[in-house]
Protein backbone atom coordinates (compact mmCIF):
# COMPACT_ATOMS: atom_id res chain seq x y z
CA UNK A 1 0.00 0.00 0.00
CA UNK A 2 1.66 3.36 -1.12
CA UNK A 3 1.87 5.86 1.62
CA UNK A 4 0.05 9.52 -0.04
CA UNK A 5 1.35 13.29 0.93
CA UNK A 6 -0.65 15.51 2.35
CA UNK A 7 0.42 18.79 2.89
CA UNK A 8 -0.99 20.02 6.63
CA UNK A 9 -3.07 23.02 6.98
CA UNK A 10 -3.73 24.15 10.34
CA UNK A 11 -6.15 26.75 9.24
CA UNK A 12 -8.45 23.40 8.17
CA UNK A 13 -11.10 21.88 11.04
CA UNK A 14 -10.25 24.33 13.87
CA UNK A 15 -6.81 22.82 14.44
CA UNK A 16 -5.11 26.30 14.44
CA UNK A 17 -7.72 27.60 17.14
CA UNK A 18 -6.98 24.70 19.29
CA UNK A 19 -3.31 25.20 18.67
CA UNK A 20 -3.11 28.88 19.84
CA UNK A 21 -5.39 27.76 22.77
CA UNK A 22 -3.12 25.42 23.95
CA UNK A 23 0.54 27.14 22.94
CA UNK A 24 -1.23 30.32 25.33
CA UNK A 25 -2.89 27.98 27.83
CA UNK A 26 0.19 25.26 28.39
CA UNK A 27 2.82 25.99 31.61
CA UNK A 28 5.45 24.13 32.79
CA UNK A 29 7.04 23.57 36.07
CA UNK A 30 10.69 24.68 36.66
CA UNK A 31 13.38 23.94 39.37
CA UNK A 32 15.01 27.40 38.93
CA UNK A 33 14.56 29.75 41.61
CA UNK A 34 15.32 33.03 40.23
CA UNK A 35 13.67 35.61 42.87
CA UNK A 36 14.76 39.07 43.05
CA UNK A 37 13.53 40.64 46.15
CA UNK A 38 14.76 42.88 49.31
CA UNK A 39 14.65 41.62 52.61
CA UNK A 40 16.51 43.95 55.36
CA UNK A 41 18.38 41.67 58.06
CA UNK A 42 20.49 42.00 61.12
CA UNK A 43 24.20 40.47 61.20
CA UNK A 44 24.39 38.29 64.12
CA UNK A 45 27.84 37.20 63.16
CA UNK A 46 30.36 36.99 60.45
CA UNK A 47 33.80 34.68 59.40
CA UNK A 48 35.97 34.07 56.77
CA UNK A 49 33.45 31.46 55.13
CA UNK A 50 30.16 33.16 56.19
CA UNK A 51 27.49 35.09 57.80
CA UNK A 52 24.50 34.65 60.63
CA UNK A 53 21.48 36.97 59.59
CA UNK A 54 18.26 37.35 61.18
CA UNK A 55 15.29 38.34 58.53
CA UNK A 56 12.46 40.16 59.02
CA UNK A 57 9.58 38.59 60.15
CA UNK A 58 7.49 36.72 56.67
CA UNK A 59 10.45 35.35 54.76
CA UNK A 60 12.29 31.88 55.29
CA UNK A 61 14.65 31.08 52.38
CA UNK A 62 14.97 27.46 51.41
CA UNK A 63 18.12 25.42 52.09
CA UNK A 64 20.54 25.62 49.40
CA UNK A 65 19.32 28.37 47.83
CA UNK A 66 22.01 31.08 46.29
CA UNK A 67 21.30 34.75 47.61
CA UNK A 68 23.36 38.11 46.99
CA UNK A 69 23.84 40.18 50.07
CA UNK A 70 24.96 43.62 49.44
CA UNK A 71 27.53 43.24 52.85
CA UNK A 72 29.98 46.39 53.69
CA UNK A 73 28.84 47.86 50.26
CA UNK A 74 29.98 44.73 48.03
CA UNK A 75 27.70 41.96 46.36
CA UNK A 76 28.41 39.00 47.68
CA UNK A 77 27.11 35.85 46.67
CA UNK A 78 26.24 32.90 49.70
CA UNK A 79 24.43 29.52 49.89
CA UNK A 80 21.96 29.34 52.41
CA UNK A 81 22.98 26.21 54.64
CA UNK A 82 20.97 26.59 57.90
CA UNK A 83 17.42 28.34 58.58
CA UNK A 84 15.43 28.79 62.13
CA UNK A 85 12.53 30.33 62.85
CA UNK A 86 12.60 32.70 65.78
CA UNK A 87 9.51 32.99 67.96
CA UNK A 88 8.50 37.13 66.79
CA UNK A 89 7.99 35.13 63.25
CA UNK A 90 11.63 36.15 62.05
CA UNK A 91 14.51 33.54 60.41
CA UNK A 92 18.01 33.35 61.93
CA UNK A 93 19.75 31.96 58.59
CA UNK A 94 23.39 30.72 58.06
CA UNK A 95 25.17 32.35 54.52
CA UNK A 96 28.08 29.77 53.27
CA UNK A 97 30.07 32.40 50.87
CA UNK A 98 30.34 31.15 47.26
CA UNK A 99 32.48 32.56 44.40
Amino acid sequence: MARQSKNFDPSEDGVLDSMQNRRRNQRFTSDVKNVSLTVHADVTDESLKGIGLVLEPGWEPELGIRVEVQYRGAPMWGVVRATERLPDGGCRVGLEWVG
